[in-house]
């Protein structure tokens, strides 16, 4: 399980530094792998993420569903975020907003608290941290 795990965080560090460099030499071409990848790194993250039970799967699915819900508000509003708009590099959308952002969403924040709670105990910094890092 070891030699998998080492392989995936190996196999995503070689996606990321080909798609820095892709993007700064020719971005048309590497721009349609970004929902790809997004979603890959969520399926690495969750396999590999340190609380495995229903609990943490479901905060993790409301953060994206919550996440998605402020992004379609802000997009149709200009609330939340200030006005914006999304094109087409992050793939299908449903109300204005590409359903992969979702995944973004709850990957950052996700990946923040764990962090977070490997260096606070209090509730208070926990949040705190998990906030300033997404």
């Amino acid at each position: 399980m070891l030699k998998i795990k080492q392989f995936a965080i190996y196999f995503l560090a070689l996606i990321y530094i080909s798609g820095a460099i892709g993007f700064s030499i020719y971005p048309d071409f590497f721009s349609p792998f970004t929902p790809l990848t997004l979603v890959l790194t969520t399926a690495i993250y969750l396999l590999y993420q340190p609380y495995s039970d229903s609990k943490f799967l479901f905060g993790f699915f409301m953060i994206a569903l919550i996440g998605y819900i402020l992004e379609v508000v802000g997009v149709a509003t200009g609330l939340v975020f200030g006005k914006y708009a999304y094109g087409d590099a992050l793939g299908i959308k449903l109300l204005e907003v590409p359903l992969i952002i979702s995944l973004n969403w709850a990957l950052m924040i996700s990946a923040g608290f764990n962090i977070s709670k490997t260096i606070f105990r209090s509730k208070f910094l926990i949040i705190l941290c998990t906030a300033t890092i997404t």
